[in-house]
């Protein structure tokens, strides 16, 4: 059987780890498409650029898609999307975001980096009546630790539909807990 999707969300500034800071070796940056280019320096064009152009097309609910990068020795060694509301998404309101496409290198991994982002990113974007989602496959221990730790909440589970036998094209719909609103 597979394992559910879980719905996590934050309603406010950041609890948990709040007050992290990254090592002195790493520098990091909330990209955001006004700034100009298709993708942060170091990311592909592809999803990135397609991101992007979303944005552009005002295919989000909202103007708040953005990414935030971390750097080390002027590699990318993490990165956070987030992103508004669009089709993939439809348990979220129009002004909420979603935190998603979370990676870090796997030499870099265990250092906060994750946490780090999180709290950047609810701090910069959190706002009255705006929630921050946070959507986990429940088998990644390592990642659901994070976004715990992080002060977001479990609201529910679900699933992620696919569309035309694809999962690009597919939905994440939760099947308990939380309803659209």
């Amino acid at each position: 059987m597979k394992t559910p999707f879980l719905f996590y969300r934050c309603d406010g500034l950041p609890g948990g780890d709040a007050g992290l800071h990254l090592p002195p070796d790493y520098s990091w940056q909330l990209w955001a498409p006004e700034g100009g280019g298709l993708a942060p320096g170091g990311l592909p064009l592809l999803p990135f650029g397609i991101w992007t152009v979303m944005h552009h097309l005002r295919l989000f609910a909202n103007g708040d898609y953005g990414v935030l990068v971390v750097y080390h020795a002027g590699r990318v060694v993490h990165r956070s999307g987030l992103f508004p509301r669009y089709a993939r998404f439809p348990f979220m309101a129009r002004e909420d975001l979603q935190v998603g496409d979370v990676w870090t290198h796997p030499e870099h991994r265990n250092r906060g980096l994750a946490s780090f982002a999180l709290q950047e990113l609810v701090g910069a974007k959190a706002r009255r009546g705006r929630r921050v989602w946070y959507v986990v496959d429940g088998g990644n221990a390592p990642s659901i630790r994070t976004v715990e730790k992080s002060g977001f909440v479990l609201i529910g589970t679900g699933a992620r539909t696919k569309r035309l036998g694809l999962a690009l094209l597919g939905q994440f719909v939760m099947a308990s807990g939380h309803r659209p609103g």
